[in-house]
């Protein structure tokens, strides 16, 4: 079962980087548990490589997955229709997360400011892609490709439906969605936090049959 998954990866652990002196030296620190995970974070412990970084952002959704499937509880109604082929196009599009691989605060903003003039407002169906294919379990997406000296460069992203409960405790069923963008290419050499991707674990809520789905939770920005 997913949430027994969810346990096995909280045992996976990471690493984090602690101040250790008054000199800003720094120590690593491991840890293989939610609690010892959120104690590093109160205490300014952060990931120091790119690698330590993506697994600080993915182990954030994973804690925070756990503590929504341990309040979830079944739902009297349900108004999401999975079994429709284009049950996707429903979504807001604000689902789709920022890319990995920005290191400068300004290239954020940049890439932030960007995002937010193709999603906002907007439906996942409305908006444009390179292309779009449906499997049973979710879809994949291109969302752009570039052509560049070194070959092309594809903006890939994959989304899949996990789970279908009440995470707000209203009766109402609200959508668990996992996915991850990043970066791909057969020819061109591209940074670890690139290649790695940025995680999706957002809950999508729908309070009537006829009301658009908004994001309820962003179980990596909490």
């Amino acid at each position: 079962m997913y949430f027994e998954k969810l346990l096995e990866d909280e045992k996976i652990g990471g690493r984090l980087s602690c101040e250790k002196d008054a000199e800003e030296n720094f120590e690593i620190v491991e840890f293989n548990s939610c609690d010892a995970f959120f104690e590093l974070q109160e205490k300014g412990c952060f990931g120091h490589t790119t690698l330590d970084m993506n697994v600080e952002h993915w182990y954030m959704g994973v804690c925070n997955e756990i503590e929504a499937f341990k309040q979830a509880s079944v739902s009297a109604v349900d108004y999401f229709d999975l079994d429709a082929p284009d049950w996707w196009k429903r979504l807001p599009a604000e689902v789709i997360p920022m890319p990995s691989g920005i290191y400068t605060q300004e290239a954020w903003n940049e890439e932030s400011l960007e995002r937010e003039k193709k999603v906002s407002g907007k439906l996942f169906g409305e908006l444009d892609f390179v292309d779009v294919t449906v499997e049973n379990e979710g879809i994949e997406v291109i969302l752009a490709s570039q052509n560049m000296d070194c070959g092309e460069v594809i903006d890939f992203f994959y989304m899949r439906p996990i789970l279908l409960a009440d995470f707000d405790n209203d009766g109402i069923a609200d959508l668990l969605l996992k996915g991850t963008r990043r970066l791909q290419s057969e020819t061109c050499l591209l940074g670890s936090g690139n290649s790695l991707g940025a995680s999706l674990s957002i809950i999508v809520k729908k309070s009537t049959s006829s009301e658009t789905p908004i994001v309820l939770k962003d179980l990596h920005a909490e």
